[in-house]
């Protein structure tokens, strides 16, 4: 873990083979990460972002981590996760490692998950291009629907408020989507986006994408997302931008990419290229 302002190397999460997933508490008091290892050790732990003291160790399972995520009120995590030659997601409690809920899944391999803002329902897309919405206190399937039909769904977010949800898919769009009714609110033509994030007051969304050249660089969008207009796009850096956040007041945003760089960038004036911070994971 890093400081934000002067990418100082704050704190080590020991013992980890082969991460595969990680992801802070909404609070910054808590970090989960999962792997994938051949060791009979648990593939899934959450960490003290303070001291780096571990706070829970979760059953060990054949298989790795996929995919994960905090509930709003940090009492559980939903994961997606190979075991026994399939793919299950599962909400599991952070304070007695104990499973809660297996949610309803199919024989198509999920691409990413996440809680909505109130924890009440657990939101995710496959590689067939569908949505597909549950409620997490039942493990009911309440939802599924075609989102980038017949591409894989690459990236899904729910907005702050949890009106609007939004995803984008491999084929080269980004869509947002009505909460309650599932209906279509605005389509993005861009390219392929691998990371998506709501601003804090859900008027914007940022996206980054994905270079297939090895001498090129993934950009970063940011969208109105009522009117659907395209208000920043620049050079990330990253050929591939595997995750992005908005700062808490919406005015800095940090990429992090697979050429194993994280960057902090201006956008409080969406001024191109105001480029703040950088610093090697490696």
């Amino acid at each position: 873990m890093w400081d934000i302002i002067t990418g100082e190397l704050l704190l080590t999460l020991p013992d980890h083979a082969y991460p595969t997933a990680i992801a802070f508490s909404r609070d910054g008091a808590k970090i989960a990460t999962g792997e994938s290892c051949k060791y009979e050790r648990p593939h899934l732990r959450v960490w003290s972002a303070q001291t780096g003291e571990l706070l829970q160790a979760f059953p060990s399972f054949s298989g790795m981590v996929k995919k994960l995520s905090f509930s709003p009120d940090v009492h559980k995590i939903v994961i997606i996760h190979f075991s026994e030659n399939r793919e299950m997601a599962e909400i599991w409690d952070v304070e007695s490692g104990e499973l809660i809920q297996q949610l309803t899944v199919d024989d198509i391999p999920l691409t990413d998950i996440s809680f909505s803002p109130d924890g009440k329902k657990v939101l995710a897309g496959d590689y067939d291009g569908n949505l597909k919405l549950w409620d997490a206190e039942t493990g009911e399937l309440l939802k599924m629907w075609i989102g980038h039909d017949p591409n894989k769904v690459t990236t899904v977010g729910f907005s702050p408020d949890g009106t609007k949800m939004a995803s984008g898919g491999e084929d080269d769009m980004v869509k947002v989507w009505d909460m309650k009714t599932g209906q279509l609110l605005q389509t993005l033509y861009q390219v392929t986006i691998y990371s998506l994030a709501f601003s804090p007051d859900g008027n914007y969304l940022l996206g980054g994408s994905y270079s297939s050249s090895s001498s090129d660089s993934g950009d970063i969008f940011i969208w109105d997302v009522n009117s659907g207009e395209q208000l920043v796009r620049f050079r990330g850096n990253h050929i591939l931008s595997r995750s992005v956040a908005f700062s808490p007041d919406g005015g800095l945003i940090v990429t992090s990419g697979s050429d194993g760089s994280a960057k902090i960038w201006d956008v409080s004036e969406f001024i191109k290229d105001s480029f703040v911070q950088r610093w090697s994971l490696y």
